[in-house]
């Protein structure tokens, strides 16, 4: 059950007051989890109900960073290894709710914030693909406030991604494929995936 929205503003205003503008962040990042658990917690045996008012708080937080002048959200939606887990209806419903919650709701006119969007959208069903690049098109000329949203991530995958692109940076530049730029750190990984930063030799 949501709060009455006159009593919510007035908890609102009373927080704002507390906080010290020259300690506010400029990038908040949220994870969104723990929403079939608070599910659970309140009676509910459908997991859905859970991921619907998560999506909901979504507008709460935009709205409370956009007021305070925080320019920048990341939200955490799913990982890929969460997609392929989790019970297709589950899946099913969650990524119903990207699509009308988060995707719809940012193209409104009045909606301040940009899209961006992080992750494998080939791990996600197509409607909800094409709900995501459509609002990140629809929104690419807003300026100041940018949300992005990381949907099928994978942390290993990404490290490989972002030293390919370092990679082919460098090749373009003349360095010549599969050379390491020259200071730059490498990073590999251990056989427990725990990420280890070596120097490059010079």
């Amino acid at each position: 059950m949501r709060v009455p929205q006159g009593l919510y503003r007035m908890y609102a205003r009373r927080l704002r007051r507390r906080l010290d503008p020259a300690l506010l962040p400029r990038h908040v990042a949220v994870a969104m989890d723990g929403n079939r658990r608070w599910a659970r917690s309140q009676g509910f045996a459908d997991a859905g109900v859970g991921h619907r008012y998560g999506a909901e708080h979504l507008d709460d937080l935009l709205a409370w960073c956009h007021q305070l002048g925080i320019g920048h959200v990341t939200v955490y939606v799913a990982s890929a290894d969460n997609l392929a887990k989790r019970d297709s209806g589950e899946v099913a419903h969650l990524m119903a709710m990207v699509e009308q919650i988060v995707a719809e709701r940012l193209t409104a006119p009045a909606n301040p914030w940009r899209l961006h969007l992080a992750g494998r959208l080939d791990t996600v069903p197509d409607s909800t693909a094409r709900a995501l690049k459509g609002a990140a098109e629809a929104t690419a000329h807003r300026e100041g406030a940018h949300l992005t949203v990381a949907i099928g991530y994978d942390g290993q995958t990404e490290i490989v991604d972002a030293v390919r692109s370092l990679l082919e940076a460098e090749a373009a530049r003349g360095g010549g494929s599969g050379t390491w730029p020259r200071g730059s750190p490498r990073t590999t990984s251990t056989r427990t995936g725990t990420p280890r930063t070596c120097r490059a030799r010079t």
